[in-house]
């Protein structure tokens, strides 16, 4: 992928087996992990995506939810909730996460970065490996780190 100036229409030509995705700078995306292969998901494993366009600064945050997807547990407090926080400059990252909640057992997020070269994860610099994200079709360039 790559960063375009948002506030204006485009006309973009894509293969009949790709959809094009706008993602706002600084958007914190969570996805699940694989492809799914029966209904039963463990939403405590996630992917949370970090899109931040170098050479910008800038601060976003979100907070993620997780119960067992499919009985009413949730209302008796069986979720749990994880804050994201993430602070860009230039192409460096810091996130830091904070559990809020955790009925449905702790959150183990992986965090894939876009458009960043190095990033700290609750303090610690992460080790960036790179890795191929598929999103919408084609396949593109982010880097992953284990929280």
């Amino acid at each position: 992928g790559r960063f375009v100036v948002g506030g204006r229409a485009a006309i973009v030509r894509v293969a009949s087996d790709e959809t094009p995705l706008y993602v706002k700078n600084g958007a914190i995306v969570p996805m699940q992990v694989g492809t799914p292969k029966s209904p039963r998901k463990d939403f405590r494993r996630v992917e949370i995506h970090i899109f931040a366009k170098p050479g910008t600064t800038g601060t976003s945050e979100a907070v993620y939810r997780a119960d067992d997807g499919f009985s009413f547990g949730y209302r008796r407090g069986k979720r749990s909730a994880l804050r994201v926080s993430v602070a860009w400059s230039g192409r460096s990252v810091e996130v830091s996460t904070t559990e809020e909640a955790d009925g449905y057992g702790r959150i183990r997020p992986v965090f894939v970065f876009h458009g960043a070269q190095s990033a700290t994860v609750n303090g610690k610099k992460a080790a960036l490996t790179p890795t191929r994200v598929r999103l919408t079709g084609r396949q593109f360039l982010a880097k992953r780190a284990k929280a």
